[in-house]
């Protein structure tokens, strides 16, 4: 290995300045210098100019270079400084027979290579001075065997493992690290003084693999292990390592502040500072950015030479500014470094050029604070000036800074400084004439709307948008509040930017944003973009179209649909609502539908199957219908049964079985027709199986890949004569085992076969399945000769045999053949398809940037010949789902089907839609109808529309006016383009209908108008006391909607219908406020009076229940005083389209009334809807076409009335503002129901902030400190409230409000009535123990969430140990608990011994909590005797990944599950049950009886089920958490008792071995004490030993100084440690809440590694464990070192 610092790549600034080790010119500086740093020999005696260099490595030692050796490389006194004697020695081996071995080596490491070589068995033989050579310091593992030759064999035994390990670093970094990793542990427990040099070689090696990040890794431990065992420091040699790092740009900013601090404490202040700052600048040099606290670093350090920091800080800043490296640095540097940069700048010219060039990135995306802290300093400096005369071009900085603004995912915050920079340099933009781009194109479209607009008001040029740009954003201009707001109307007036402008307020609507529509029509510019976009749209109704597009642009009407937006355009509105679309309907009769057409054999086949299933998730295979080729038959699947369809009639039919046991509902069977027989295969992987219905009792497992893709069947294959198949690969014949794994496209001739092999035609042998030579069937061939130029669509083209039944094809055949080629015409552009026959259709354009062979949509295919002159346009689709559109002459669309496709709008009359390949077997169905058909005029198709109009059915219609068709089909194909037209009818109707109901601008009458309660603020305002749930389709809401206001204007229109207001569209809404129907609104009350809310909340909350109060029926506030009459109502039925479509209406049945709010899930074709209900009776009842899935009645019939009293209430906020707070009132609530003080305060506050996370939403240190607490017990309070269910939160809050409306007053001044809140939580949760404020800071600090300190102090509270319940399987197969809150789960029961454990670590000897302890373990044990109880205990899998239930069976005699679900639970002994899966039918989990365990003969921890759990699937955390139940060690650990005081402190609980240690090592007691702790605990932390021992300040130092003199431990610096003091050995790194703790003591605490290290024992019997190990010689320290080749043993020397 060699550790050779490679230099760094010169900059271009080093250059200049000769650091490349030249003089500035490019030549060798003139001195020996040049030399020795190119790796020359000089000759003795030759003097250099001092050359400081730092490279090294080389022959002699593995890894042989660092820095300077700990004794450094002066001069020789003879003028030779700065350079090292390089020496030639000889070595001698008995196994090389005399001959000398000779060695180039410098003599700063000559020491290093004689050791080296003595282990391997030389012997010296002499040494002589060749020459002289830049020094070369020690690295790993020549450090170690000069500076400490008697461990240095150590060193020498790891270099065979770090060369293995070298050859990876390239190939596989992961390895190599972890592998670099286990050494270093190696070393750490052993000789660690030797990981600093290890470290950095390892980093060296990754640094030869161009991989800084791991070589900083590895740097950063380096200089760990040196501050984790105190480890002496050679300042120069840490100097030149700093330097060649950093140089190598492996240098973490971590690193180099961590050096800073140590700089200031080892150095003199002037040589701290000077030793930073070449290291920082060296840094930037190399590359790497500087880091956020380097400024703030130097200036400390400059500060403490006595320097001028500022003047230092603007020295470095002056230097590094022109480092590549500033392009990158983050924003916190900047920030810092804003004030050197405005002094710089300010006086150098060149400075502020390059401040021009640099965009500054910062994280997040709020960048506009900075972004104006940027422009003001490019101000302040005068870089300005450079734009406005031209020094620095200024459109192409202001495109640069532009493009810059609009990083990062947030919308583009207002900027004024930018705007008023535009108008200084608008003069000198004008000038230039380059245009600015303003507008950056990607998946959206950004600019700075008002920039843009300023730019083009004062003349400046501005890029237009490109080709292809869409998708503007606008929604962030619209909300951003900030100054500097222009109005648009220079962007508006510019046509080039009109319809870029137009698409984007059509994305702005696509989001279903009334909301942000509506500001928009009352802008006064942008208002005419929408006028705009409705005359486009007017526009496009004029064009011919066909009804699809007719569906489309109504579909885009439909989100611009209310009357504000309409009536912006009231010329464009005139036009879009007289439009008919009885032209299109005509046009599409008169050309021809595909109904005309038909299958009669399949139609046979479909109706013999019968109608498929709606169908549902999992069921593709049961309920629709599947199809297979089998040209030109096809296979047509329902369920189990199967039909074979050809051309001219229903060839077979077969009911399939599975011929594989275990059936996966995902995974559809494969199914065949080939020779006659039928080939059916299912399962998966190894459980595969394959069934021929000749050998029916035969059931093979299938060679090869024979699956169906989701659109195999859009490739026909091809039937061979021997009867076989060929799908592209070898072919299959009846009762084959093995498959072929291709599936290729074929075509042939009739006689040779191609196949379709990486985009190319070849010949192919279907009887050897060999391809032979690229060519192409004559018709293929013929296209391209017959236009040069030209290249064939290779997938797209067909050729195929006409088989009997196929000669009359409607695309045409010729001599015996079908198809077509498809051709690509470079010049046009264009795609043309040709059928066999010489038919064609026009030509087809494809996009700019289109790839012919990857096109997949509009692949033209042959024209498509009608009955009657008919001619269709057919293009397809080749994706996931197959589509293909018809066009006529003209390329209007005027239809569109899915292949495969059943209730198909543009093809009723066909009830399976073929698929394209198979369309050779259409054939006329009505030729007299077609005729007729082809006839149809618009008024026709006008008289159509207006009968259905008038109530008659769409095929009545048809039949009464179009009496020439008589076929039923083509009178139902015929009847669905009608419907169709008649829908687009109605939504033209809807629309001139909304635009009527009010005038442009003005509020619809009876309608009051949202002021605060928009959806944004009063989701916010409402967080944690509404479902969480996202309902389908509730996602995006825009935050200036009002859904929720107009959901509740509805509602009280349903109850109330004759209020007066004005009908308007209501949808679903992103709050899920009929959550809070009932009691559930004083909740909210009391949120709104609560003053914790802010004031736009407040407002939002207020408005929004002032409308639910005016909701009356007879007087009374149904919503809140719902008593008995309302409900809410889960209903699920079938849908037609879209199902959100009934959301927002109401139905009604005599005096009942149903409102659909919102969907709750789909399942096409059946939705679930949530609903609500009124029924004056209180009887409800069902509703045609729906099924009841859930409900909820609200209230009952004799519930006290709250109304009066939320009216006072809100009148009250209004007037008063909001309810003081009373901490003494928390008080009191805690105190009576035994909670924390935080917890009755949040209850009392309106629970603020109870879905947050983090700090976000705590309480502040306002309501905190009036209770003595602190931020962990909001933190904890809220974890506690966080469990509560929503209905839970919002009943307790709604009891605040009182129910006499002569009390609210009161609530200003003498504060809630808790006697409501407190019956019911006593009633419902019982009396609890509280968790001290101290307890709840402790665990905050030491889990990352709670245990179930709750449960395990409360045991008489909690249902799951007071009850008991049956687990039974759902229908699911699931087990499931009739009652779940009465179930205790495996997870519960080791959450519970975590709490109780580290209670019982925690609590102080004489705390009444303890003896709480002993009480909830009785109830857990009696809990496990319930007979009942089944515990899952996360035993489903072993270590190997594989299923535990398979070795149960093995062990207990029992054969494999072929079952599946249908098998059920099985018993196995009396303790063990299998239960199936969901997900994986051959699996099973595992459940323990519990009382089986925990009684009888075998009862314990060491039962023999449990023994079996453990050997085969380890110890989960369930697993052990029951054996600890049902073991006596944790009663022992639960019932530890001792005098009052910390366990932790010895004295109280060991104090025999406090004067053992004593007396043993000479100390003190109080040291003696200290040493136990540090020797037993796993936390002995400075700040706990204080705790736990009471002792003052001064003892303690007193102690800790005493112990540290000593060899028992040693004095260091460790991340995370929270203590100075350590034992000797190594040391075990851990992540947050778990302690780092010393590697001696990892026996005492086994497990949880990634948790706090709780004890399993009592803390006395700790502390006996660690002192017995003591004194039997085990005491800690460091093991004698193991190679990776040593014998595995226990533990190790120390």
């Amino acid at each position: 290995m060699s550790g050779a610092a490679r230099r760094p790549d010169a900059t271009a600034e080093g250059r200049a300045e000769g650091m490349d080790g030249t003089d500035g010119q490019g030549t060798v500086g003139g001195s020996m210098d040049g030399l020795l740093e190119a790796g020359g020999v000089l000759p003795l005696g030759g003097g250099t100019s001092g050359t400081d260099g730092t490279d090294g490595g080389g022959p002699g030692v593995p890894g042989g270079s660092g820095g300077r050796d700990s004794g450094g490389r002066g001069g020789d006194g003879n003028g030779n400084g700065g350079t090292d004697e390089l020496t030639a020695r000889a070595y001698r081996h008995p196994a090389l027979d005399g001959r000398t071995v000779v060695r180039l080596v410098p003599g700063a490491i000559a020491p290093a290579e004689d050791l080296a070589l003595e282990y391997l068995g030389f012997e010296s033989a002499g040494s002589a001075a060749v020459g002289r050579v830049k020094p070369r310091s020690l690295g790993f593992p020549a450090w170690a065997l000069v500076n400490d030759p008697a461990n240095g064999h150590h060193a020498l035994a790891v270099v065979k493992e770090m060369e293995r390990l070298t050859r990876q670093v390239a190939t596989k970094p992961g390895l190599a690290k972890e592998g670099f990793d286990e050494i270093g542990e190696r070393l750490d427990r052993s000789v660690p003084q030797f990981l600093p040099t290890y470290y950095e070689q390892v980093g060296r090696l990754f640094l030869a693999a161009e991989a800084r990040q791991q070589a900083s890794v590895f740097f950063g431990k380096a200089r760990a292990a040196e501050q984790r065992h105190a480890l002496p420091v050679d300042e120069e040699r840490l100097r030149e390592v700093f330097l060649e790092f950093a140089g190598e740009g492996a240098l973490s900013g971590k690193a180099l502040r961590e050096y800073a601090k140590g700089l200031a404490v080892r150095l003199s202040p002037e040589r701290a500072y000077a030793e930073f700052r070449l290291v920082s600048a060296q840094r930037c040099t190399a590359g790497l950015t500087p880091y956020a606290g380097m400024l703030e670093d130097l200036r400390r350090l400059a500060k403490g030479a006595g320097l001028d920091a500022a003047a230092e800080e603007e020295s470095l800043v002056r230097e590094i500014i022109h480092t590549g490296a500033m392009s990158h640095a983050s924003g916190s540097f900047w920030k810092s470094a804003l004030p050197a940069l405005t002094a710089v700048a300010a006086g150098d010219p060149a400075v502020r050029e390059r401040l021009l060039t640099l965009l500054p990135q910062t994280g997040g995306d709020s960048t506009e604070k900075f972004d104006a802290d940027w422009l003001a300093l490019l101000e302040r400096c005068g870089a300005f000036e450079l734009l406005m005369d031209g020094t620095v071009p200024a459109a192409e900085w202001l495109s640069s800074w532009s493009g810059h603004r609009q990083r990062g995912w947030g919308d583009l915050a207002r900027l004024a400084p930018e705007l008023t920079l535009v108008e200084k340099l608008a003069e000198r933009l004008i000038a230039d004439g380059t245009p600015v781009k303003l507008l950056q194109d990607g998946w959206r479209v950004t600019a700075d709307l008002d920039v843009l607009d300023l730019c083009l008001a004062l003349g400046v040029p501005v890029s237009p948008p490109t080709a292809g740009m869409k998708n503007l954003q606008l929604s962030g201009w619209l909300s951003d509040e900030r100054e500097g707001r222009r109005d648009l109307a220079a962007l508006v007036a510019d046509e080039r930017f009109a319809q870029l402008l137009r698409d984007g307020v059509e994305q702005l609507a696509g989001g279903d944003s009334p909301g942000r529509l509506k500001r928009i029509a009352e802008h006064p510019a942008l208002r005419t973009v929408l006028a705009g976009w409705l005359a486009d749209r007017a526009d496009d109704l004029d064009r011919p179209l066909g009804l699809p597009e007719v569906d489309h642009q109504l579909g885009r009407l439909a989100c611009f649909s209310s009357a504000a937006v309409l009536n912006t355009a009231p010329e464009a509105l005139a036009r879009i609502t007289a439009f008919s679309p009885a032209e299109a309907l005509a046009r599409t009769l008169r050309t021809g539908i595909l109904d005309e057409l038909g299958w009669p054999a399949l139609e046979e086949a479909v109706a013999e199957l019968g109608p498929r299933a709606p169908q549902g998730r999992g069921q593709r295979d049961k309920e629709s219908y599947a199809l297979s080729d089998a040209w030109p038959a096809l296979v047509v699947r329902l369920g189990m049964r199967a039909v074979a369809v050809g051309p001219q009639g229903v060839l077979d039919r077969q009911t399939l079985s599975l011929p594989a046991s275990k059936d996966y509902s995902w995974n559809d069977p494969t199914v065949r027709y080939i020779g006659g027989q039928w080939l059916t295969v299912n399962g998966y992987g190894d459980g595969r199986r394959g069934r021929w219905s000749g050998s029916a009792a035969d059931v093979f497992k299938p060679n090869g890949m024979l699956q169906d893709s989701h659109n195999s069947f859009q490739t026909p294959s091809l039937e061979l004569p021997d009867g076989s198949r060929t799908f592209g690969g070898r072919p299959v014949h009846a009762g084959d085992t093995s498959f072929a794994s291709e599936a290729r496209q074929v075509a042939s001739d009739g006689v040779s076969v191609w196949v379709l092999h990486e985009n190319a035609w070849w010949d192919y042998d279907p009887l050897t399945a060999r391809r032979g030579r690229v060519t192409l069937p004559a018709f293929f061939d013929a296209a391209l000769a017959e236009r040069s130029g030209t290249a064939l669509v290779r997938r797209a083209c067909r050729l195929l045999p006409a088989r009997a039944g196929l000669e009359a094809s409607p695309f045409g055949s010729a001599d015996g053949l079908l198809g077509w080629w498809v051709r690509f015409d470079p010049d046009t552009r264009t795609l043309t398809a040709c059928s066999v026959d010489g038919a064609r259709g026009p030509a087809v354009r494809l996009p700019a940037d289109g790839d012919p062979e990857r096109a997949a949509t509009e692949i033209p295919l042959p024209p498509l010949r009608l009955p009657g002159g008919g001619v269709l346009h057919p293009r397809e689709t080749r994706s996931y789902h197959g589509r293909v559109e018809l066009y006529d002459a003209e390329g209007v669309r005027l239809a569109s089907v899915a292949e495969g496709g059943t209730d198909e709008v543009y093809a009723s009359g066909t009830p399976l839609v073929a698929p394209v390949g198979h369309w050779h077997a259409l054939r006329p169905r009505d030729e007299r109808g077609s005729a007729v058909l082809r006839e149809v005029t618009e008024a026709d198709a006008a008289a159509l529309l207006t009968a259905v109009s008038e109530g008659a059915e769409p095929a009545g219609a048809v039949g009464e006016l179009l009496p020439g068709i008589t076929h039923p089909a083509l009178i139902a194909g015929v009847a669905g383009f009608v419907a169709e037209a008649a829908r687009h009818v109605e939504r033209v109707a809807a629309l001139a209908e909304r635009a009527a109901e009010q005038t442009a601008g003005g509020p619809a009458k009876g309608r009051p108008e949202v002021v605060f309660a928009h959806d944004g603020l009063l989701r916010q305002a409402l967080n944690g006391l509404l479902s969480s749930r996202r309902h389908y389709g509730s996602y995006g809401w825009e935050e200036s909607d009002a859904t929720a206001m107009n959901q509740l204007r509805t509602l009280r229109r349903m109850l109330a219908p004759d209020t007066g207001e004005a009908e308007e569209e209501s949808r679903g809404s992103g709050v899920h406020w009929m959550s809070l129907l009932g009691h559930g609104l004083a909740g909210a009350a009391v949120r709104a009076a609560s003053p914790t809310t802010s004031e736009k909340e407040r407002e939002a909350l207020l408005e929004f229940l002032d409308a639910a109060l005016e909701t009356r029926v007879d007087g009374e506030a149904v919503l809140l005083d719902s008593r008995g009459r309302l409900r809410t109502v889960q209903l699920k039925g079938s849908f037609d389209q879209n199902p959100a479509d009934p959301v927002g209406t109401v139905r009604r049945s005599g005096a009942r009334a149903l409102m659909f709010m919102c969907v709750e899930r789909t399942d096409h074709p059946r939705a679930t809807w949530n609903c609500v209900e009124y029924d004056p009776a209180g009887a409800f009842g069902g509703w045609d076409g729906l099924t009841e899935i859930d409900s909820r009645v609200l209230g009952s019939a004799g519930d006290p009335s709250y109304a009066e009293s939320l009216r006072r209430l809100i009148d009250g906020v209004r007037e008063h503002g909001p309810l003081p707070y009373r901490p003494e009132q928390a008080r009191e609530f805690a105190e009576r129901v035994g909670v924390g003080a935080a917890t009755a305060a949040l209850v009392q506050l309106g629970l603020p902030g109870i879905n947050e996370y983090g700090r976000d939403g705590l309480l502040t240190a306002e309501y905190l400190a009036p209770l003595g607490l602190k931020s962990a017990d909001a933190k904890s309070a809220r974890e506690t409230l966080g469990d509560f269910t929503t209905a839970e939160r919002r009943w307790y809050t709604g009891l605040l409000l009182p129910a006499e409306p002569d009390r609210v007053d009161e609530l200003w001044t003498r504060g809630f009535d808790l006697e409501p809140l407190v019956g019911a939580w006593l009633a419902e949760r019982g009396l609890r123990r509280a968790t001290p404020p101290w307890l709840t800071a402790r665990l905050m600090a030491e889990f990352s969430s709670d245990p179930g300190l709750d449960a395990a102090l409360n045991p008489e509270t909690r249902r799951e140990l007071t009850r008991g319940t049956e687990q039974r399987p759902d229908e699911d197969g699931d087990l499931t608990p009739a009652d779940k809150d009465a179930l205790l789960t495996g997870r519960t029961l080791a959450s519970s011994v975590t709490a109780l454990r580290w209670l019982a670590y925690r609590l102080p000897f004489g705390d009444p909590l303890r003896a709480v302890l002993p009480t909830t373990l009785r109830m857990l044990r009696e809990r496990l005797t319930d007979p009942r109880l089944l515990l899952d205990l996360s035993c489903d899998w072993d270590a190997d990944g594989k299923s535990t239930s398979k070795r149960i069976r093995e062990a207990h005699g029992l054969g494999p599950n072929t079952g599946g679900r249908k098998q059920g639970l099985v018993e196995v002994g009396d303790t063990l049950m299998l239960a199936p899966t969901r997900y994986y039918t051959e699996l099973e989990s595992v459940w323990v009886r519990a009382a089986s365990v925990a009684t009888g003969e075998h009862a314990g921890p060491d039962h023999p089920t449990l023994k079996l759990l453990l050997a085969i699937s380890g110890d989960s955390d369930e697993l052990a958490a029951l054996r600890a139940v049902l073991g006596t060690g944790f009663a022992e650990l639960l019932a530890a008792d001792g005098p009052a005081g910390a366990a932790q402190h010895p004295a109280h609980s060991a104090p025999e071995l406090v004067t053992a240690a004593a007396g043993r090592f000479g100390l003190s007691e109080d040291a003696a004490a200290l040493y136990l702790m540090l020797l037993a605990l796993p936390d002995p932390t400075d700040r706990n030993q204080a705790e736990w021992t009471g002792w003052k300040p001064a003892r303690l130092k007193k102690a800790r100084a005493e112990l540290a003199g000593t060899e028992l431990v040693v004095e260091a610096k460790r991340a995370r440690a929270g203590r100075s003091l350590f034992l000797p050995g190594g040391w075990l790194e851990a992540r947050t809440p778990r302690l780092p703790l010393e590697s001696w003591k990892s026996e005492l605490f086994p497990g949880a590694e990634h948790a706090f290290a709780v004890p399993d024992r009592p803390v006395a019997e700790l502390f006996a464990v660690a002192w017995q190990r003591v004194l039997d010689g085990d005491a800690p320290g460091f093991e004698v070192f193991k190679g990776r080749n040593a014998r595995r043993g226990k533990g190790g020397s120390r």
